[in-house]
């Protein structure tokens, strides 16, 4: 009798055992189902995010064209009669049918302030972000005069002058001067490299190896082929602007719209000195031009080699060519989406030049 007794103790203890085993294996699928549920559930949340931010983004670049071609050149139609309605002979509004009460007609008047100070900061081209809103989700859009950047491709645009840039930079004299004379070698038309520049026999002993363009440049990135050219010289640091921001590539004159100039340009142009343009609005404005401000900006943009010009028509902002850039960011504040493109205006017309489905910004997780 003692022997079976031990026999189904024995018996009872490995079926306990396996019983245990069963239930740490099951408790472990179950935790990785759990977690690859949950996984499952946050992707297909993100693309969702993703999605919608990329269409809103979409939506702005849509707003911000259509503010353009409605308004460009003739920005000051956006006045108080254009947007609130008629005044009588008092200066009192005209009454209307089914008019509402005065507080929520006060708020409507403040949305449409709203929506007119951001087309005037879209027209203006100096590239400064605009929040909006699209089926209720919030994007931010941004608009660059092109000729309000540095023409790369202007023969204006000399060695001493890409040096002068480069140096209002803030980048080191040697540095400044090698990528000065790669950029002109890779632009011009010969095989002959300047004292500190370099031709197509540095760049093919590079892995991969490539040619000098010896031509005009058809994209600014591009910039990112050239000798010397970091990443953060052509994205950009929180202290330094990027080449991205400063140098256009649709123009072969040597001028700037100096209404359209953004901070960016401005401190290539006139280095880290503070108050060069300490009055946006007097720089944007259709003034006589005689302002200090504004001297001082036609002074830095000489000092370069080029000229200044103001927008061509009776001094209100007139987009030719513009980069337009839209992004929506989470509620984190990190960008989900950030699109643009290049877009030439032509009357009521436009032609896009360039696509961005992407647009890098170093600054953007911040």
């Amino acid at each position: 009798m003692i022997r079976p007794m031990k026999k189904r103790a024995r018996e009872k203890g490995a079926a306990l055992i396996l019983v245990l085993w069963t239930f740490a294996v099951l408790s472990v699928l179950a935790a990785e189902f759990a977690t690859a549920m949950r996984q499952e559930a946050q992707s297909v949340l993100n693309f969702k995010e993703k999605v919608l931010g990329h269409y809103t983004a979409m939506a702005g670049i849509n707003e911000a064209l259509l503010a353009v071609l409605t308004y460009n050149g003739d920005i000051e139609i956006i006045d108080d009669d254009d947007v609130f309605g008629d005044d009588d002979g008092d200066g009192r509004r005209k009454n209307r049918k089914n008019a509402k009460d005065d507080e929520e007609e006060e708020d409507e008047e403040e949305e449409e302030e709203a929506r007119v100070a951001t087309i005037r900061e879209l027209i203006a081209g100096r590239g400064d972000w605009v929040e909006a809103t699209f089926n209720g989700k919030t994007y931010e859009v941004r608009v660059y005069d092109e000729s309000g950047r540095i023409p790369l491709n202007a023969k204006d645009l000399e060695e001493e002058s890409l040096f002068k840039i480069l140096e209002n930079l803030e980048y080191d004299e040697s540095l400044a001067r090698e990528v000065a004379a790669a950029i002109l070698d890779w632009r011009d038309e010969d095989d002959l490299h300047r004292n500190e520049g370099v031709e197509s026999d540095y760049y093919e002993g590079l892995d991969p190896p490539y040619k000098a363009k010896n031509a005009p440049f058809d994209a600014v990135e591009e910039l990112l082929l050239i000798k010397g050219i970091t990443h953060e010289m052509f994205y950009g640091t929180d202290e330094i602007p990027g080449f991205v921001d400063i140098f256009s590539v649709l123009s072969t004159r040597g001028h700037i719209t100096q209404n359209a100039i953004s901070t960016e340009v401005e401190q290539a142009l006139c280095g880290t000195i503070d108050g060069y343009i300490e009055d946006k609005n007097d720089a944007l404005g259709a003034g006589d031009g005689d302002g200090e401000t504004v001297q001082d900006l036609e002074t830095c943009i000489k000092d370069v080699g080029l000229s200044a010009r103001r927008s061509d028509r009776d001094g209100k902002p007139n987009l030719t060519t513009a980069r337009i850039e839209a992004r929506v960011k989470n509620s984190a504040g990190r960008v989900v989406t950030h699109i643009g493109a290049t877009v030439r205006f032509k009357g009521d017309v436009f032609q896009t030049y360039q696509w961005y489905d992407a647009v890098f910004d170093d600054d953007e997780g911040s």
